[in-house]
């Protein structure tokens, strides 16, 4: 993130150093004028000649011209802005660098290292960027990048009816690295809206029947490859081990936001052929510091019909963030590649005084 964000900050030095440079004087760029009238870089060059000479007024009068001759050239529009800086008006300075994003992305470092440190209040911002949203949510995902934690919070309601998941994913994701858990669940609920089905209505767990396929959000199930294991949506989640390997398996993990007490976890699991004595279980643990807290449930292989766990969990003070995790452990023994199938279905973490989610 620091690397990025010096980038970004190396980026935005270059561009100044290119695009506003040191005017020669007036009258040399004057006959530079009179031989191309029509372009909108010499009355650029022409305008910040008269800044510099004192003549702001002069000069506002060319930086005008400069954006009718060419009303659709970034570079024009980031001179204006320039010079409306340069002059403190932030206003228009705001509204010429709102045009530049409303007319490509390549100047987004650029001008959003500007906001940074010009724009106080994100909120301003909305007005003048929701013309179409890309630079809207550019912006957010700019401060996500950048670490800008009270900013994006402050300028992500304006987003989240209309964000996709990965960009409400990227904003929930970066509120858990933040430490901010229960605001990361909120947002995650506000923004899924009618898909939420009984999360945080009491569950803890989204997406616990596996009814859709899961988003990049680490309060939604996380999905990783495992080699020589398929994993897909069939009558809930299916993991299928293909029989060739010792497998440590991980790959199916979602976090959620609690507070220390008493909690139920329940889930449903169905097992085909699961070969190995080291089978499949549930595993619960800090995913903050797993050495503070960690529990698990009984492993289930052979073959069995659906099977219901129901187990209690008592969640210490310290833990606020709690991974969920479906495991299998590597074997020890000579036969212990393991193969068959898994089905798992209706997860869900209820506070113990909620009742079961039905």
């Amino acid at each position: 993130m620091q690397a990025a964000l010096q980038s970004v900050l190396a980026l935005a030095t270059l561009a100044a150093a290119l695009l506003y440079y040191a005017p020669a004087h007036p009258s040399s760029v004057q006959e530079e004028l009179r031989n191309d009238a029509a372009s909108p870089y010499r009355w650029c060059d022409l305008g910040e000649s008269l800044l510099k000479s004192g003549d702001a007024a002069q000069a506002g009068y060319c930086l005008r011209r400069a954006v009718e001759l060419g009303p659709n050239l970034p570079p024009i529009w980031l001179r204006a802005m320039h010079f409306y800086m340069a002059t403190d008006r932030i206003p228009e300075a705001l509204a010429a660098s709102v045009h530049v994003l409303h007319l490509v992305s390549d100047y987004d470092p650029f001008v959003f290292s500007y906001y940074d440190r010009i724009v106080p209040d994100v909120l301003t911002l909305v007005p003048l960027l929701a013309k179409d949203r890309r630079p809207l949510e550019a912006y957010q995902r700019h401060l996500i990048g950048a670490g800008e934690s009270a900013k994006a919070r402050t300028l992500w309601p304006s987003l989240t009816k209309a964000a996709d998941d990965q960009l409400a994913s990227d904003y929930v994701n970066f509120l858990l690295r933040t430490g901010a858990y229960a605001a990361a669940a909120e947002a995650w609920a506000a923004h899924v809206g009618g898909r939420r089905g009984n999360y945080l209505r009491p569950n803890l767990l989204y997406n616990g029947s596996f009814g859709s396929e899961p988003s990049p959000c680490n309060l939604d199930w996380q999905l990783a490859p495992a080699p020589d294991v398929q994993i897909d949506l069939a009558h809930g989640l299916r993991i299928t081990f293909l029989g060739k390997e010792n497998l440590e398996f991980h790959h199916v993990t979602q976090f959620a936001a609690v507070r220390p007490g008493h909690y139920v976890f329940e889930a449903s699991i169905r097992t085909q052929d699961l070969t190995t004595e080291e089978g499949v279980r549930f595993r619960l643990f800090d995913a903050v510091s797993r050495a503070r807290f960690e529990t698990e449930t009984n492993q289930f292989n052979g073959t069995s019909n659906w099977t219901h766990i129901r187990r209690p969990v008592q969640i210490p003070v310290g833990t606020n963030l709690l991974a969920v995790q479906v495991a299998r452990d590597s074997s020890q023994k000579f036969d212990n590649k393991i193969a068959g199938t898994a089905w798992i279905d209706a997860v869900s973490l209820v506070p113990a005084s909620a009742g079961i989610p039905r």
